[in-house]
């Protein structure tokens, strides 16, 4: 905080149209004079010299007085000088969401500390009025409370303590600490007045008033005005003010929660002492001294988002500038007073909450879900919700978070959702989009990486001859392993994973293609916005920006993006993943009115359920699982598959967070034009054989039927031919023998008139072309085995 440094008026604060009188010269710095000893060393000396008598009234009352003038001058030669800077009170730190709305508090000391400017009059008048009303005038310490509390030290024969100055209280809380002792009284005089020589009388009211404890774990004013009345310092009333003012001496005693006649009866006496100090008038006091409490106890201690605090705390325990190791860094956010602007949206975290206990309503019972949101064009973590269970010990909660790592939980297998990375090393090794393979109910894999390794798709389907673009929509498993065969096995696919953003620690077993290895949301979530940003690489994160007590920044976040896959792979892949949305496992449950692309994920052992999806704006991974793994049943589902419960948590939260954050549909941009590639031959196969033939190599076929004596099913011509260039999913034309060939028509008899007297039909001579041929059919005169062919006609 920036503190100002002029002096005060001599006297109490007074209201802008009436001038203050001009403050007294400052006192001359305290120089020990060549005879006789200073006005300090006296009043050291007398201070000394009542506890002397406090404790030494059996010896000579001579004797005595020699002991303590000794004593107090080798106790001041053994006082080190004030430390250059007063160690600074523990503030709490307070964490606000993306629009500045407070999560959560995180402390040791609830204090917010306030300049002095913005304290008002009358609450600085309160307090001087009943703990210092000689603050403006004395140089740390007030000698005349310090002889009246010798004296009655000496009569109570012991130190009681009394006559310490606003200043004196300071040095005490920050420097030598509350110890009853001579030595602790001696020292806080010494510093009060060092203190008083370098400080104005404004930084230390300011610090004092930042100091003072309020009871119930408030420390400052301003912490004590929002604790107890839900309002800032600066709206304090004159009763509030009093009250505040009175607890400061006895904060427990007089705690207005506990023992509001106390509160009341010390409120009434500092409105005296006001009164007597001529800052109000007796008939304000009356009218103050009526005034009913009136609390409005508002905790700000409390954390109102604890699972998203939990995200926040990782992330800070990382963070290098706030101390060398985790736990010091968590000391500073404890006590330094940081203010912590996330990433998080509170309005979609209620919206991710509500949405997770309307599914799942019984918390003993249900298992857990998660949702955890990312703007995709920065990475910045909108939600990281956990329900049904509430944060805690007990029945129905759960201190696991199971958003992130290394918050309890140990991350979850994440099922057909991975097939996303596999889409994505298959394009990157050139399989095309159109690449289309026969899948069949169960596949062994061809590759010498996962020697017969062996998967099924789900149910047990044979799904057929099937194209990318299908196997994604149906999630074939025998697809994508035979897939993977295709694109560098499993070690090319962590590589994908990794770089599009699983941090977590990934096998190259043959069986991550179906997802079985265990990640969490916040990584899938991270990695599906990166296809949404054209395949730039966004780390998600929690935390916006850190600012100090004193509002300088101390950390802004700016990115940390980079290109994880090409723009045009990124485009196929998202234009993949729009089929499960559109018409595949997700479409049931998983439109929400605007253009959405994403997978479906379910275990093989059906104890976990994803969906992770994306709008161009925004990626959501929905996850739902048990603590302790077992099988997912739900009313809405049976048996829980990632289409289900997952796509539906998804769906309603999604629907109502573009319409929170006022987003347009937009849709996702065209992939690339496919490429040219070059065409295969088929001539001489089978129709089935010519067709794989063709979609392994990225073409559709389009097949006729011709007249033509090789075996029926036979590729006699194609179009384009072998070695030409084609577009990328263009079909190629193939010509498939009819078995039979061209049948040669018999030389018509010369017509015979008859009794009905038919029409005769005459041949034209075989003088022209076919042109001269009149009927509909061909002109068998030109058939032969190599000539044109004729195509079947269409149903």
């Amino acid at each position: 905080m920036r503190l100002q440094t002029f002096e005060p008026p001599p006297v109490s604060w007074q209201a802008p149209e009436k001038p203050a009188p001009p403050a007294p010269p400052s006192p001359p710095p305290l120089r020990r004079r060549r005879h006789g000893r200073s006005a300090f060393e006296r009043g050291i000396i007398a201070l000394c010299t009542g506890v002397a008598l406090a404790f030494a009234l059996t010896v000579p009352l001579l004797i005595a007085v020699a002991l303590a003038v000794n004593s107090a001058d080798a106790k001041l030669k053994a006082i080190p000088p004030l430390p250059d800077e007063l160690a600074s009170p523990p503030e709490r730190s307070v964490v606000l969401d993306r629009e500045g709305r407070r999560m959560a508090t995180l402390q040791v000391e609830n204090r917010r500390s306030v300049d002095l400017d913005r304290v008002p009059e009358h609450v600085v008048n309160a307090v001087l009025a009943t703990e210092d009303r000689t603050f403006w005038q004395h140089t740390g310490v007030n000698w005349t409370a310090i002889m009246r509390a010798a004296a009655r030290n000496a009569s109570e024969g012991e130190i009681s303590g009394g006559g310490s100055t606003i200043t004196q209280q300071l040095v005490k809380n920050r420097v030598v600490g509350d110890e009853r002792s001579l030595d602790r009284k001696i020292a806080e005089a010494v510093y009060a007045t060092q203190l008083e020589r370098r400080s104005s009388k404004r930084e230390i009211l300011e610090m004092y008033l930042n100091d003072a404890y309020f009871g119930n774990g408030v420390y400052g004013i301003a912490t004590a005005a929002e604790h107890y009345w839900g309002k800032p310092v600066r709206k304090l009333t004159l009763p509030q003010a009093a009250l505040l003012a009175g607890m400061i001496r006895a904060p427990e005693r007089n705690n207005p929660v506990d023992d509001p006649e106390n509160a009341l009866a010390r409120r009434e006496v500092v409105l005296g002492q006001m009164v007597d100090q001529g800052t109000i008038t007796q008939e304000q006091a009356d009218k103050a001294a009526a005034t009913k409490l009136k609390l409005r106890i508002r905790d700000r201690a409390s954390n109102g988002a604890p699972f998203l605090v939990d995200v926040v705390r990782r992330e800070l325990e990382t963070d290098q500038r706030l101390g060398d190791t985790p736990q010091e860094r968590w000391n500073t956010v404890l006590t330094e007073g940081l203010r912590i602007r996330t990433t998080f949206d509170l309005r979609l975290q209620r919206i991710a909450e509500r949405t997770i206990r309307e599914l799942l309503d019984k918390p003993k019972t249900d298992p857990l879900a998660a949702i955890v949101a990312v703007d995709t064009s920065n990475g910045e973590m909108l939600t990281a919700a956990v329900g049904p269970k509430r944060y805690g010990d007990g029945p129905a909660r759960t201190t696991i978070n199971p958003t992130v790592p290394d918050l309890g939980g140990t991350g979850r297998q994440p099922g057909s959702t991975f097939k996303a990375f596999e889409l994505v090393t298959a394009l990157e090794h050139d399989v095309p989009v159109s690449y289309g393979f026969n899948s069949e109910a169960t596949v062994t894999s061809a590759s010498p990486q996962c020697p017969q390794y062996s998967v099924s798709n789900y149910g047990g389907a044979d799904l057929g001859l099937q194209q990318m673009a299908q196997a994604t929509a149906t999630s074939s498993n025998t697809y994508f392993l035979h897939l993977m065969d295709l694109s560098g096995g499993p070690e090319a696919l962590v590589e994908t994973a990794q770089r599009m953003g699983i941090d977590s620690e990934l096998d190259p077993y043959c069986s991550l293609v179906l997802g079985a290895q265990e990640v969490f949301p916040v990584e899938m979530a991270g990695s599906f916005a990166t296809l949404a940003n054209d395949g730039v690489r966004c780390t998600p994160h929690a935390v916006r920006q850190i600012r100090d007590r004193d509002g300088e920044l101390l950390r802004r976040k700016n990115g940390g993006c980079e290109r994880a896959v090409s723009q045009r792979v990124a485009r196929q892949v998202t234009s993949l993943l729009r089929g499960p949305v559109e018409n595949g496992t997700a479409s049931r449950h998983g439109q929400i009115g605007r253009p959405a692309a994403g997978k479906t994920g379910t275990t093989t052992d059906g104890k976990d359920a994803w969906f992770v999806g994306f709008t161009p704006q925004v990626a959501a991974a929905t996850w739902v699982g048990h603590e302790l793994p077992k099988p997912l049943v739900h009313p809405l589902c049976g048996q829980v598959t990632g289409g289900c419960l997952p796509t539906i948590l998804w769906q309603r939260f999604m629907t109502q967070a573009v319409a929170e954050l006022g987003l347009e549909a937009a849709d996702f941009p065209d992939p690339p034009p496919p490429p040219e590639r070059p065409v295969p031959s088929v001539v001489g196969m089978s129709e089935t054989a010519a067709i794989q033939t063709l979609m392994e190599a990225g073409f559709l076929a389009d097949a006729t039927v011709v007249p033509d004596e090789q075996p029926a099913g036979t590729v006699v011509a194609q179009t384009p031919a072998e070695g030409d260039k084609l577009q990328e999913g263009a079909a190629v034309q193939i010509a498939l023998s009819d078995g039979v060939g061209i049948v040669e028509l018999p030389e018509p008899s010369p017509p015979q008139p008859d009794d009905g007297e038919q029409p005769v039909i005459r041949f034209p001579e075989d003088r022209g072309g076919p042109d001269n041929w009149p009927f509909p059919f061909p002109d068998p005169r030109k058939g032969n085995r190599n000539g044109p062919r004729i195509e079947q006609p269409q149903d």
